[in-house]
């Protein structure tokens, strides 16, 4: 006998999916961003961490913010970099950790090139942690994606090729399928 649970959460993936973008809404970004005030209010670091699909959707709404103060970084002189109070009010966390996160090879790929200036004597603001080993990115995750090509055909296939450079040319500029990456 085949246990029903496993099969199930197969057959849920594109809907489950699907929540995480619906989840990565305006009122989670207002919601963490309230957590970060009170935290800066009372002088206390914000860790965020999420797994699987509540990593997907920390990686969304984060992302941003990363983003934000990386930029600033670049921008900026190191006598402003680095400090506490630029860091509190750009970014949702101090550090996000994101365990196994339930989202595709490319975003992870894209936040790396976006970031790659990341100064040294500054600390981390987003740690993935991804295992080879784990049994829904080796399985699930590919049989989810498989039957997402069919239950849902409007969500973009992971066999459509994509450009790996980012706005360097410094980068290369050749493309790779999404799921050989």
């Amino acid at each position: 006998a085949v246990p029903l649970s496993p099969v199930l959460d197969k057959l849920t993936f594109p809907g489950r999916r699907a929540a995480t973008t619906r989840l990565s809404s305006p009122a989670m970004v207002d919601n963490l961003w309230s957590i970060r005030r009170a935290a800066n209010e009372r002088q206390c670091r914000v860790i965020l961490v999420g797994h699987s699909f509540g990593g997907r959707i920390l990686e969304n709404v984060a992302a941003p913010s990363v983003l934000s103060y990386s930029s600033f970084l670049r921008k900026n002189s190191e006598d402003t970099r680095g400090c506490a109070r630029e860091r509190n009010s750009r970014m949702l966390g101090d550090l996000i950790i994101l365990v196994n996160p339930a989202s595709e090879a490319l975003h992870a790929r894209q936040m790396r090139l976006a970031t790659r200036h990341w100064p040294s004597d500054e600390p981390p603001a987003m740690i993935t942690l991804t295992s080879r080993t784990d049994g829904a990115t080796n399985s699930i995750w590919k049989i989810g994606k498989t039957l997402e090509k069919i239950v849902a055909p409007t969500i973009p296939l992971q066999d459509r090729e994509y450009q790996l450079g980012y706005k360097s040319e410094n980068v290369d500029n050749r493309t790779e399928l999404q799921s050989r990456f």
